[in-house]
């Protein structure tokens, strides 16, 4: 046990407790390293372990944040038993919970130790549930609750607003089919929510006409209680330029750094309140996708923005290439790290413009999936001298070909790319050959090229790049590479990183998959795809008996 303990040390003297933001942006990220050696000291002797390591931890303030995600109650009550100096999450399976699971939850002291609850896609969670839990003070230690795909309803929404037991939170996420203006209200008018820092809620059903709409986005703009948010999402909510500008001039948003208005109607007025607001002056993150934007709104946010904006998403709407060249030429836009401009009517044009602005200079990652973009504005971001910190370059469904495949292969600027996804486009075997022969693609860890016309001569090209020895994820899937292709990768030593690939329709037999059962990649994968090729159950439970196949492995077939 001294070597454990030891290793215990270590990792306390190492441990960075987690920024409450960071934790309002991403989802549950446990210490990984700690639990398995948690469970191992547990194991190797559980009476050294009660009697030293117990006291030890509860001596550490480090367990503000869930130390561990689990599955189900008796999951929770185990850990607890384990780790009873942390707090945990619990994300219920859906197919095995019942009305008992939540009396359970909302009647048991183990909940007290519950920091995060999750119910994701538990159809048959209702009401009746919700005002159970929401009278349970064991809850009251509860930072985050998240509720999506469900039959919660209003009496739901409203229990949630209501119980003193939830003056905790911090995060709260609520997307349900019916999700009505009265439902803002309540969260609005709630005294018990005046914690909150993130607040999500959506309207899932899809149809135009139905979400809080206006009426509940005034509400949370003239709420007393939610002065300190920082995260906010009203995703598809039928909200338009009124709500927005209700929103734009609310003091409840000069703490936001996160806006998400996606697949509203905001239209060029929405945008323009949000660009000439002063009460957003730490919004780093706007999503206005989907949102009927055109031209002139990129022009009133080019003109004048949020002077903190560094992640902009503004797919699915008609921007084309002169909006594009807005915000290329912006004076005020020009510390952006993320720009997401997917199905927005883009050109060469606009592309190449975009590659010649020094506001360039900052992405990490560029999106430009769903428009027009060919060999000629792939090579101008190539040739850029303003690319070269991008680390994703995403371009599915373009119409760049080998030409453009070539120039990005000899660009010295875009050495930093890990991230390339060139998804339904014509790179075919000269282009991925040209990639895989070049010293400036070695930071490459996800490469997509699924449906690019490549065959198990691409493959084989990519198998023997030393330049490629860095991957981890390769979609080859929608090509015909068949087992020529699948052997290649598999005998490669370049490939021994790979952690993730996908052979889905790829004309892929018995031979090839012997030859990946056979090979030590095999016990490297943590997901592996081979569906749509007409492999017998032979064939696949041979492969699921080979001594190279981890457990946890994610086989897709």
């Amino acid at each position: 046990m001294d070597d454990l303990f030891a290793r215990l040390r270590g990792l306390l003297a190492e441990y960075k407790q987690p920024d409450e933001q960071e934790t309002l942006f991403s989802e549950f990220d446990g210490n990984d390293e700690l639990q398995k050696l948690l469970v191992q000291a547990f194991q190797q002797n559980e009476q050294v372990y009660r009697d030293v390591w117990i006291p030890y931890l509860r001596d550490h303030a480090l367990w503000d944040f869930p130390l561990y995600e689990c599955a189900s109650f008796d999951e929770l009550k185990k850990w607890q038993d384990m780790a009873p100096f942390a707090y945990f999450s619990l994300k219920p399976l859906g197919q095995k919970f019942s009305p008992k699971d939540t009396q359970q939850i909302a009647r048991s002291p183990f909940s007290q130790r519950l920091r995060e609850l999750h119910f994701a896609s538990i159809f048959d969670l209702g009401t009746s549930d919700i005002e159970l839990l929401a009278r349970s003070r064991h809850l009251s230690n509860l930072h985050t609750l998240i509720i999506t795909w469900n039959k919660i309803g209003i009496g739901g929404i409203v229990a949630i607003a209501s119980s003193p037991h939830f003056s905790g939170l911090k995060n709260l996420t609520i997307i349900i089919r019916d999700f009505p203006p009265e439902g803002a209200k309540a969260i609005a008018d709630s005294p018990f929510l005046s914690n909150l820092r993130k607040l999500h809620v959506c309207e899932f059903s899809g149809i135009r006409g139905r979400g809080i709409d206006d009426e509940g986005a005034i509400a949370l703009a003239i709420s007393k209680h939610l002065t300190g948010l920082i995260n906010l999402n009203l995703g598809m909510n039928d909200i338009s330029e009124e709500g927005i500008r209700w929103i734009a001039s609310s003091s409840n948003a000069q703490g936001l750094k996160t806006l998400s208005l996606h697949s509203n109607r905001i239209g060029d007025g929405g945008i323009e309140a949000i660009a000439k607001s002063s009460n957003l002056p730490q919004l780093s993150a706007l999503n206005v996708s989907d949102n009927y934007i055109s031209t002139s709104g990129i022009r009133a946010l080019a003109s004048t923005s949020p002077p903190l904006l560094r992640h902009l998403d503004l797919s699915g709407n008609f921007i084309c290439d002169e909006g594009l060249e807005a915000l290329a030429y912006s004076k005020t836009i020009h510390m952006l790290e993320d720009l997401v401009v997917e199905g927005c009517c883009l050109g060469d044009h606009g592309i190449k413009t975009l590659a010649n602005s020094a506001n360039m200079a900052t992405l990490k990652r560029l999106h430009l999936d769903k428009n027009k973009v060919g060999d000629e504005g792939l090579e101008s971001l190539a040739y850029s001298e303003h690319t070269h910190e991008l680390r994703t370059l995403s371009l599915s469904l373009n119409a760049v070909g080998t030409k453009g495949a070539k120039a990005l292969a000899k660009s010295r600027q875009m050495r930093a790319l890990e991230t390339l996804i060139l998804y339904r486009n014509s790179i075919e075997d000269e282009g991925i050959e040209a990639l895989a022969s070049s010293e400036n693609m070695q930071n490459m860890r996800y490469l997509d090229l699924h449906v690019t016309g490549i065959t198990a001569s691409g493959v084989l090209a990519i198998a023997k790049s030393r330049y490629f020895s860095n991957l981890q994820t390769l979609d080859l899937s929608g090509n015909d590479v068949g087992d020529e292709g699948v052997i290649a990768l598999v005998e490669s030593k370049n490939m021994r990183n790979l952690r993730c690939v996908s052979f889905d329709r790829c004309n892929v037999s018995r031979e090839g998959v012997k030859v990946l059962a056979n090979s030590p990649l095999l016990s490297n994968l943590q997901r592996l795809e081979l569906s749509g090729n007409q492999l017998d159950d032979d064939t696949i439970q041979m492969l699921k008996t080979s001594p190279h196949f981890p457990g946890s492995l994610d086989l897709r077939s």
